[in-house]
């Protein structure tokens, strides 16, 4: 006894019939819309093709002839991959800028709240902060430091201090 057949009996045969049949107008709507955004071409066409073939089901012929579908679709994958290069070119510049936090060295420390932990916590921030810095940031902090007088935990601090900066 066979198991009857469940699967959806949808294609995309159709799809890929329609996008082989239409290959020159993508092609060159492909290469006008990539140079227009300064994308890489190869990547535009495949991402134009696999976006034709998953909305194919929205297009109508009577409603419009296959340029304005292909266009229409071409501009949208353009805004797409545009935007994913701006938010990556976003991530890439905060990555390599990451914002300095606030540092006041000014700040007393409140008595009975400073010991082991505390003290190896500042040098751990202290240590992101100067690589972080650049050199001028790194002198205020130098400056900062010096004009706060003496350091709680004594001349070993001071100097671990003074080698992280």
């Amino acid at each position: 006894m066979s198991v009857p057949d469940t699967r959806p009996t949808t294609t995309a045969a159709p799809a890929w019939a329609w996008i082989l049949a239409h290959h020159a107008i993508i092609r060159s709507y492909s290469f006008a819309f990539a140079r227009s955004a300064k994308l890489d071409h190869e990547d535009f066409r495949q991402e134009l093709i696999a976006d034709l073939a998953m909305t194919f089901a929205k297009y109508d012929p009577a409603r419009g002839a296959a340029k304005g579908w292909v266009w229409m679709r071409a501009s949208a994958v353009r805004r797409s991959m545009v935007r994913s290069r701006q938010m990556i070119r976003a991530r890439t510049e905060a990555h390599r800028n990451p914002k300095m936090p606030a540092f006041d060295a000014t700040e007393p420390v409140p008595e009975g709240q400073w010991g082991h932990a505390d003290h190896t916590e500042a040098l751990i921030d202290l240590a992101r902060m100067r690589n972080r810095a650049d050199e001028g940031q790194r002198t205020a902090m130098r400056e900062l430091l010096e004009a706060a007088g003496p350091v709680r935990g004594g001349a070993t601090y001071r100097r671990q201090l003074q080698a992280l900066l």
